[in-house]
């Protein structure tokens, strides 16, 4: 009786330690997935909208780019391999997802240098049209333009569309300021100054008097100490 008795204790025992193994195992299973699921969601995201994007980027940042996505893409790899013998690989998905975490964070650095890059002149462009009579009218539609390309600028774009739109406004608010073109370089100082506070007499040649009278900017300008 003893014996028997003691065999099935030996084989409980051994079962509740395949169980104890098979609930680690399980564990360690639902950890992986938890930490690739955000990996996949984010590597999906950026591998949509990167080959629309890298064609406003610089061919240094573009290169950059592609080493560092191919680098997560070895690391991934290396963690799949070792998963058939490992299940825990918690660990080092999670190292991966900080770098998918930076790839997409410098992406964003390089859209929005560019998008600052193109905004920059037409942002100027409207900051003097402030100062012009014959520009009043436009500028609600000018501020509201500037305003929804600065939002595009912020954010690096989820899909081609977002790319087009941005260049779209663009393109209106060019539109819009197109009666600002043609200034020469000491309209453009002149307004500048204007702008910023620091214009005096010596600024004005009898020429951009000439310009201010014809823009009907004269009447506006103050004279103090």
């Amino acid at each position: 009786m003893m014996i028997p008795l003691a065999t099935e204790v030996r084989t409980q025992i051994a079962d509740f330690k395949r169980l104890q193994s098979s609930a680690t195992q399980v564990a360690s299973i639902q950890a992986t997935a938890a930490a690739l699921e955000p990996v996949i969601v984010t590597l999906a995201r950026w591998t949509a909208i990167f080959p629309a994007l890298e064609l406003y980027f610089d061919v240094e940042q573009g290169i950059d780019l592609r080493e560092q996505a191919a680098a997560l893409y070895r690391h991934l790899r290396e963690s799949r391999d070792k998963f058939a013998t490992e299940f825990n690989q918690h660990t080092a998905l999670t190292r991966i997802q900080t770098a998918v975490h930076t790839l997409e964070e410098k992406t964003q650095q390089y859209w929005n240098r560019y998008a600052a890059a193109k905004l920059q002149a037409p942002r100027e462009h409207a900051r003097f049209a402030q100062l012009l009579p014959h520009m009043q009218p436009a500028m609600p539609a000018i501020e509201t333009a500037v305003a929804d390309l600065q939002r595009l600028a912020d954010r690096m774009p989820a899909r081609p569309t977002d790319i087009e739109a941005f260049h779209t406004k663009l393109a209106q608010l060019d539109a819009l300021l197109q009666n600002m073109t043609g200034m020469d370089a000491q309209q453009t100082a002149f307004l500048t100054k204007l702008g910023n506070g620091t214009a005096t007499l010596v600024d004005i040649s009898p020429a951009l008097l000439e310009w201010c009278q014809r823009e009907e900017l004269a009447p506006r300008l103050k004279i103090s100490l």
